[in-house]
């Protein structure tokens, strides 16, 4: 094994195969990213510890419903229709967690013959990964949503993120 270190945090790690960058367990995710093309750059310290707070809430509540966690990778994926939504709000909220500015991804993929297209946001955070197994979030959890442990005094903020990614709110004032 050869010593090197990750280019992305340049912690020093060790590999059978040196390549031109060579990433640690936590940053291999983004070589992936920044090989297909997606910019990516760390402009601040990724947090270390992830409290409630109304932007994680609303975060969550986005997660819960937009969102999915990546089985085995410590990744989070949002995907929308609204490349605005993505790029305006979540991005500043993921920002404040992560530390890094990225792109929002367009992909095109085909249902029942038709091309569709939507936006994606997806990134690597440890911290923010285990915050959401610890609250009951799961891996693949398109038909079985367990109950999350949401703190009643940011529970309006998690609908509000529930609202904005899958559902939505009416007054029917018909008399």
């Amino acid at each position: 094994m050869k010593k090197t270190k990750c280019a992305w945090c340049s912690k020093e790690i060790l590999t059978y195969r040196l390549k031109e960058k060579n990433y640690c367990k936590e940053h291999y995710g983004f070589a992936n990213t920044v090989r297909n093309g997606t910019y990516i750059k760390q402009v601040k310290a990724e947090l270390d510890e992830i409290t409630w707070n109304k932007n994680i809430a609303y975060l969550i509540g986005i997660v819960a419903t937009d969102g999915t966690l990546r089985k085995d990778r410590n990744q989070i994926k949002i995907t929308s229709k609204s490349k605005r939504y993505l790029t305006d709000l979540l991005y500043k909220i993921i920002i404040e967690f992560t530390g890094r500015d990225q792109d929002v991804n367009e992909v095109t993929a085909k249902f029942q013959g038709k091309e569709y297209t939507h936006y994606q946001l997806q990134f690597t955070s440890t911290p923010l990964y285990q915050f959401c197994l610890e609250i009951g979030l799961e891996p693949n959890k398109t038909y079985n949503l367990n109950k999350l442990a949401i703190p009643d005094e940011y529970f309006g903020d998690f609908l509000r993120g529930v609202i904005d990614g899958d559902g939505n709110y009416n007054l029917d004032k018909r008399r």
